[in-house]
Protein backbone atom coordinates (compact mmCIF):
# COMPACT_ATOMS: atom_id res chain seq x y z
CA UNK A 1 0.00 0.00 0.00
CA UNK A 2 0.85 3.59 -1.17
CA UNK A 3 2.32 5.73 2.02
CA UNK A 4 0.70 9.00 2.18
CA UNK A 5 3.88 11.78 2.99
CA UNK A 6 2.79 13.16 6.67
CA UNK A 7 3.23 16.58 5.21
CA UNK A 8 0.05 16.25 2.50
CA UNK A 9 -2.29 15.30 5.83
CA UNK A 10 -1.15 17.22 8.80
CA UNK A 11 -3.87 20.19 10.13
CA UNK A 12 -6.68 17.95 8.42
CA UNK A 13 -9.49 16.27 9.82
CA UNK A 14 -10.09 12.73 9.44
CA UNK A 15 -12.53 11.70 6.57
CA UNK A 16 -16.31 12.13 7.67
CA UNK A 17 -15.39 15.00 10.26
CA UNK A 18 -14.38 17.88 7.99
CA UNK A 19 -15.08 21.27 8.90
CA UNK A 20 -17.83 22.43 6.35
CA UNK A 21 -18.59 26.21 5.80
CA UNK A 22 -21.98 27.10 7.80
CA UNK A 23 -24.60 29.11 5.63
CA UNK A 24 -24.35 32.59 7.64
CA UNK A 25 -27.62 32.76 9.95
CA UNK A 26 -30.07 35.58 9.61
CA UNK A 27 -30.77 37.60 12.71
CA UNK A 28 -33.05 40.39 14.00
CA UNK A 29 -30.35 42.77 13.61
CA UNK A 30 -29.34 41.72 9.88
CA UNK A 31 -32.91 41.64 8.79
CA UNK A 32 -33.65 45.09 10.77
CA UNK A 33 -31.06 46.91 9.08
CA UNK A 34 -32.28 44.98 5.58
CA UNK A 35 -35.82 46.09 6.37
CA UNK A 36 -34.49 49.98 6.74
CA UNK A 37 -32.48 49.94 3.69
CA UNK A 38 -35.20 48.68 1.69
CA UNK A 39 -37.45 51.31 3.47
CA UNK A 40 -35.17 54.20 2.85
CA UNK A 41 -34.97 53.38 -0.83
CA UNK A 42 -38.52 53.35 -1.06
CA UNK A 43 -39.29 56.16 0.82
CA UNK A 44 -36.73 58.55 -1.54
CA UNK A 45 -37.05 55.79 -4.88
CA UNK A 46 -40.05 54.21 -4.81
CA UNK A 47 -42.61 57.25 -3.67
CA UNK A 48 -41.45 58.98 -6.29
CA UNK A 49 -42.07 56.79 -9.39
CA UNK A 50 -45.23 55.86 -7.23
CA UNK A 51 -46.10 59.30 -7.66
CA UNK A 52 -45.09 59.77 -10.96
CA UNK A 53 -46.48 56.80 -12.58
CA UNK A 54 -49.62 56.09 -10.51
CA UNK A 55 -50.18 51.81 -10.14
CA UNK A 56 -47.34 51.55 -12.47
CA UNK A 57 -44.85 52.75 -9.61
CA UNK A 58 -47.08 50.31 -7.28
CA UNK A 59 -45.99 47.19 -9.73
CA UNK A 60 -42.26 48.40 -9.52
CA UNK A 61 -41.69 48.92 -5.83
CA UNK A 62 -43.91 45.54 -4.85
CA UNK A 63 -41.29 44.00 -7.86
CA UNK A 64 -38.89 46.14 -5.97
CA UNK A 65 -39.43 44.09 -2.54
CA UNK A 66 -39.58 40.38 -3.68
CA UNK A 67 -36.20 40.83 -5.92
CA UNK A 68 -34.49 42.60 -2.97
CA UNK A 69 -36.01 39.59 -0.59
CA UNK A 70 -34.63 37.03 -3.10
CA UNK A 71 -31.14 38.35 -3.53
CA UNK A 72 -30.46 38.88 -0.12
CA UNK A 73 -31.02 35.74 1.38
CA UNK A 74 -29.21 34.47 -1.97
CA UNK A 75 -26.59 36.57 -0.62
CA UNK A 76 -26.17 35.10 2.73
CA UNK A 77 -26.26 31.45 1.09
CA UNK A 78 -29.48 30.59 2.52
CA UNK A 79 -31.83 27.97 0.90
CA UNK A 80 -34.79 29.48 -0.31
CA UNK A 81 -37.15 26.95 0.90
CA UNK A 82 -35.95 27.48 4.36
CA UNK A 83 -36.50 31.51 4.27
CA UNK A 84 -39.89 30.89 2.17
CA UNK A 85 -41.35 27.85 3.18
CA UNK A 86 -44.18 27.07 0.91
CA UNK A 87 -46.17 24.01 1.05
CA UNK A 88 -49.01 22.56 -0.31
CA UNK A 89 -52.38 24.00 1.82
CA UNK A 90 -54.70 21.91 3.92
CA UNK A 91 -58.51 22.78 3.90
CA UNK A 92 -59.05 23.39 7.28
CA UNK A 93 -56.55 25.72 7.72
CA UNK A 94 -57.52 27.76 4.84
CA UNK A 95 -60.77 28.03 6.83
CA UNK A 96 -59.07 28.60 9.90
CA UNK A 97 -57.28 31.32 7.76
CA UNK A 98 -60.24 33.16 7.04
CA UNK A 99 -61.92 33.13 10.51
CA UNK A 100 -59.02 34.94 11.70
CA UNK A 101 -59.13 37.19 9.04
CA UNK A 102 -62.90 37.95 9.64
CA UNK A 103 -62.17 38.56 13.63
CA UNK A 104 -58.48 40.79 12.43
CA UNK A 105 -60.71 42.94 9.88
CA UNK A 106 -63.70 43.74 12.57
CA UNK A 107 -61.02 44.71 14.67
CA UNK A 108 -59.17 46.79 12.17
CA UNK A 109 -62.99 48.62 11.34
CA UNK A 110 -63.43 49.29 14.84
CA UNK A 111 -60.04 50.96 15.51
CA UNK A 112 -60.47 53.13 11.82
CA UNK A 113 -63.81 54.11 13.17
CA UNK A 114 -62.55 55.54 16.93
CA UNK A 115 -59.46 56.81 14.62
CA UNK A 116 -61.57 58.13 11.99
CA UNK A 117 -63.70 60.16 15.04
CA UNK A 118 -60.52 61.72 16.65
CA UNK A 119 -58.69 62.64 13.43
CA UNK A 120 -61.38 62.69 10.55
CA UNK A 121 -59.26 64.53 8.35
CA UNK A 122 -56.44 62.68 8.19
CA UNK A 123 -58.28 59.44 8.57
CA UNK A 124 -60.32 59.86 5.63
CA UNK A 125 -58.21 61.95 3.75
CA UNK A 126 -55.54 58.90 3.86
CA UNK A 127 -58.19 56.23 2.25
CA UNK A 128 -59.90 58.94 -0.77
CA UNK A 129 -56.39 59.47 -1.70
CA UNK A 130 -55.19 55.92 -2.01
CA UNK A 131 -59.13 55.16 -3.61
CA UNK A 132 -58.29 57.78 -6.53
CA UNK A 133 -55.00 56.19 -7.55
CA UNK A 134 -56.62 52.55 -7.80
CA UNK A 135 -59.69 53.69 -9.70
CA UNK A 136 -57.52 55.57 -12.29
CA UNK A 137 -56.78 51.96 -13.88
CA UNK A 138 -59.54 49.39 -14.66
CA UNK A 139 -60.89 47.31 -12.01
CA UNK A 140 -59.54 43.77 -13.19
CA UNK A 141 -55.81 45.37 -13.62
CA UNK A 142 -55.88 47.22 -10.12
CA UNK A 143 -57.16 44.17 -8.23
CA UNK A 144 -54.06 42.37 -9.50
CA UNK A 145 -51.90 45.05 -8.72
CA UNK A 146 -53.48 45.79 -5.06
CA UNK A 147 -54.65 41.43 -4.25
CA UNK A 148 -52.29 39.40 -5.67
CA UNK A 149 -48.91 41.14 -5.85
CA UNK A 150 -49.00 42.58 -2.15
CA UNK A 151 -49.81 38.57 -1.17
CA UNK A 152 -46.65 37.61 -2.79
CA UNK A 153 -44.16 40.51 -2.84
CA UNK A 154 -44.66 41.90 0.64
CA UNK A 155 -44.76 38.45 1.82
CA UNK A 156 -41.68 37.14 0.63
CA UNK A 157 -40.13 40.58 2.79
CA UNK A 158 -42.22 40.57 6.15
CA UNK A 159 -43.14 36.54 6.45
CA UNK A 160 -40.18 35.50 4.61
CA UNK A 161 -37.00 37.32 5.44
CA UNK A 162 -37.99 39.66 8.62
CA UNK A 163 -39.36 36.87 10.01
CA UNK A 164 -37.34 34.51 9.67
CA UNK A 165 -34.39 36.37 11.01
CA UNK A 166 -36.89 37.69 14.37
CA UNK A 167 -37.95 33.57 14.67
CA UNK A 168 -33.82 32.98 14.61
CA UNK A 169 -33.13 35.55 17.86
CA UNK A 170 -36.28 35.30 19.42
CA UNK A 171 -38.26 32.48 21.34
CA UNK A 172 -41.27 34.42 22.72
CA UNK A 173 -43.67 33.43 20.38
CA UNK A 174 -45.87 36.73 21.35
CA UNK A 175 -43.05 39.11 21.11
CA UNK A 176 -42.23 37.63 17.59
CA UNK A 177 -45.69 38.26 16.64
CA UNK A 178 -45.85 41.90 18.42
CA UNK A 179 -42.50 43.18 16.46
CA UNK A 180 -43.79 41.58 12.97
CA UNK A 181 -47.19 43.48 13.29
CA UNK A 182 -45.18 47.05 14.28
CA UNK A 183 -42.80 46.44 11.56
CA UNK A 184 -45.76 46.05 9.05
CA UNK A 185 -47.60 48.67 10.70
CA UNK A 186 -44.18 50.88 9.70
CA UNK A 187 -43.84 49.05 6.21
CA UNK A 188 -47.00 51.38 5.43
CA UNK A 189 -45.73 55.10 6.00
CA UNK A 190 -48.77 56.49 7.24
CA UNK A 191 -49.62 57.46 11.00
CA UNK A 192 -53.53 56.65 10.38
CA UNK A 193 -52.67 53.22 8.98
CA UNK A 194 -50.11 52.24 11.14
CA UNK A 195 -52.20 50.46 14.02
CA UNK A 196 -54.55 48.92 11.72
CA UNK A 197 -51.82 47.31 9.57
CA UNK A 198 -49.86 46.27 12.52
CA UNK A 199 -52.86 44.16 13.20
CA UNK A 200 -53.60 42.46 10.12
CA UNK A 201 -49.10 41.96 10.22
CA UNK A 202 -49.58 40.03 13.59
CA UNK A 203 -52.28 37.90 12.88
CA UNK A 204 -50.27 36.68 9.35
CA UNK A 205 -47.07 36.46 11.54
CA UNK A 206 -48.89 34.38 13.90
CA UNK A 207 -50.42 32.09 11.09
CA UNK A 208 -46.44 31.28 9.66
CA UNK A 209 -45.57 30.73 13.92
CA UNK A 210 -48.46 28.11 13.72
CA UNK A 211 -48.06 26.35 11.10
CA UNK A 212 -44.21 26.85 8.90
CA UNK A 213 -46.33 27.44 5.97
CA UNK A 214 -45.81 31.04 4.06
CA UNK A 215 -49.11 29.78 2.24
CA UNK A 216 -51.61 30.54 4.88
CA UNK A 217 -50.20 34.15 5.23
CA UNK A 218 -49.95 34.81 1.64
CA UNK A 219 -53.97 33.81 1.40
CA UNK A 220 -54.93 36.18 4.38
CA UNK A 221 -53.14 39.28 2.56
CA UNK A 222 -54.92 37.96 -0.22
CA UNK A 223 -57.82 37.80 1.13
CA UNK A 224 -58.43 41.07 2.88
CA UNK A 225 -57.19 43.01 -0.10
CA UNK A 226 -59.10 41.31 -2.63
CA UNK A 227 -62.33 41.85 -0.12
CA UNK A 228 -61.34 45.60 0.01
CA UNK A 229 -61.02 45.99 -4.13
CA UNK A 230 -64.70 44.01 -4.30
CA UNK A 231 -65.91 46.79 -1.30
CA UNK A 232 -64.76 49.28 -3.66
CA UNK A 233 -66.02 48.14 -6.99
CA UNK A 234 -69.56 49.53 -6.09
CA UNK A 235 -68.11 52.35 -3.80
CA UNK A 236 -65.19 53.88 -6.03
CA UNK A 237 -66.03 52.63 -9.48
CA UNK A 238 -69.43 53.65 -9.80
CA UNK A 239 -69.76 56.53 -7.40
CA UNK A 240 -66.11 57.82 -7.55
CA UNK A 241 -63.82 58.88 -5.04
CA UNK A 242 -65.04 61.79 -3.03
CA UNK A 243 -63.77 65.23 -4.12
CA UNK A 244 -61.52 66.75 -1.35
CA UNK A 245 -63.95 69.80 -0.63
CA UNK A 246 -66.68 67.52 0.21
CA UNK A 247 -64.46 65.77 2.35
CA UNK A 248 -63.82 68.45 4.59
CA UNK A 249 -67.48 69.01 4.78
CA UNK A 250 -67.63 65.04 5.16
CA UNK A 251 -64.91 65.19 7.72
CA UNK A 252 -65.71 68.17 10.34
CA UNK A 253 -69.68 67.98 9.44
CA UNK A 254 -72.59 65.54 10.24
CA UNK A 255 -70.18 62.97 9.92
CA UNK A 256 -68.80 63.16 13.20
CA UNK A 257 -72.07 63.11 13.98
CA UNK A 258 -72.95 60.01 12.88
CA UNK A 259 -69.68 57.94 13.53
CA UNK A 260 -70.41 57.30 17.63
CA UNK A 261 -73.34 55.26 16.26
CA UNK A 262 -70.89 53.06 13.99
CA UNK A 263 -68.55 52.77 16.35
CA UNK A 264 -71.42 51.66 18.57
CA UNK A 265 -72.79 49.18 16.32
CA UNK A 266 -69.58 47.72 15.65
CA UNK A 267 -68.20 47.22 19.04
CA UNK A 268 -71.86 45.07 19.59
CA UNK A 269 -71.01 43.14 16.09
CA UNK A 270 -67.41 43.23 17.65
CA UNK A 271 -68.40 40.88 20.53
CA UNK A 272 -67.84 37.85 18.10
CA UNK A 273 -64.10 38.49 17.63
CA UNK A 274 -63.13 36.82 20.63
CA UNK A 275 -65.10 33.60 19.55
CA UNK A 276 -63.65 34.13 15.82
CA UNK A 277 -60.22 33.82 17.50
CA UNK A 278 -60.35 31.03 18.94
CA UNK A 279 -62.89 29.61 16.67
CA UNK A 280 -59.39 30.08 14.18
CA UNK A 281 -56.83 28.42 16.79
CA UNK A 282 -58.66 25.28 17.31
CA UNK A 283 -59.41 24.65 14.06
CA UNK A 284 -55.33 25.04 13.38
CA UNK A 285 -54.43 22.33 16.25
CA UNK A 286 -57.69 20.03 14.55
CA UNK A 287 -55.75 20.28 11.47
CA UNK A 288 -52.23 19.68 12.73
CA UNK A 289 -53.29 17.04 15.00
CA UNK A 290 -55.27 15.10 12.04
CA UNK A 291 -58.34 13.97 14.06
CA UNK A 292 -61.48 15.13 16.11
CA UNK A 293 -60.32 17.38 19.23
CA UNK A 294 -63.07 18.57 21.71
CA UNK A 295 -63.60 22.39 21.32
CA UNK A 296 -63.27 23.05 24.64
CA UNK A 297 -60.33 21.38 26.65
CA UNK A 298 -61.05 19.12 29.18
CA UNK A 299 -60.50 20.07 33.61
CA UNK A 300 -59.28 23.77 34.57
CA UNK A 301 -58.27 24.62 31.45
CA UNK A 302 -61.94 24.60 30.27
CA UNK A 303 -62.90 27.53 32.77
CA UNK A 304 -59.33 29.30 32.26
CA UNK A 305 -60.85 29.05 28.36
CA UNK A 306 -64.07 30.26 28.89
CA UNK A 307 -62.78 33.29 30.72
CA UNK A 308 -60.59 34.34 27.98
CA UNK A 309 -63.61 34.09 25.44
CA UNK A 310 -66.73 35.43 27.51
CA UNK A 311 -64.63 38.65 29.60
CA UNK A 312 -63.80 40.50 26.25
CA UNK A 313 -66.99 39.44 24.68
CA UNK A 314 -69.02 40.82 27.59
CA UNK A 315 -66.61 43.84 27.44
CA UNK A 316 -66.97 44.81 24.04
CA UNK A 317 -70.88 44.37 23.69
CA UNK A 318 -70.83 46.53 27.24
CA UNK A 319 -68.93 49.51 25.70
CA UNK A 320 -71.49 49.08 21.72
CA UNK A 321 -74.51 49.53 23.62
CA UNK A 322 -73.49 52.16 25.67
CA UNK A 323 -71.58 53.97 23.19
CA UNK A 324 -74.61 53.38 20.99
CA UNK A 325 -77.28 54.92 23.72
CA UNK A 326 -74.91 58.20 24.24
CA UNK A 327 -74.20 58.88 20.93
CA UNK A 328 -77.95 57.91 19.69
CA UNK A 329 -79.45 60.77 22.79
CA UNK A 330 -76.99 63.36 21.05
CA UNK A 331 -78.73 62.70 17.83
CA UNK A 332 -82.29 62.98 18.88
CA UNK A 333 -82.48 67.00 18.29
CA UNK A 334 -81.74 66.39 14.70
CA UNK A 335 -84.75 66.44 12.78
CA UNK A 336 -83.00 64.87 10.06
CA UNK A 337 -82.34 61.75 12.57
CA UNK A 338 -86.21 61.40 14.05
CA UNK A 339 -87.58 61.26 10.35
Amino acid sequence: MEQIPYDTIKNTAPYGLEKTKEPSKLNLWKVLVFFAALMAVFVFFGSYIQYRLGMGGVVITELMFLAASILFVRLQKIPLRQVFPLHRPKGLALGSTAVLWAAAYLSMIIVNLILAYFYPAGVLGSGNSANLVITSIPWGIAFLVVAVLPAVCEEALHRGVIQYGVQNSLRNPWLIVLLMGLLFGAFHVSIWKFLPTAMLGAAMSYLLLRTGNMVYSCFFHFLHNGIQMLLLLPSGYMMGAVPASSLEELAYGYLRKILPVSIGLYLCFGAIIPFLFYLSHWMLIRCQMGRPIPFLPWGPARKKTLLWILIPTFVLLAAGCLTLMLSISSLAPYPWFSG
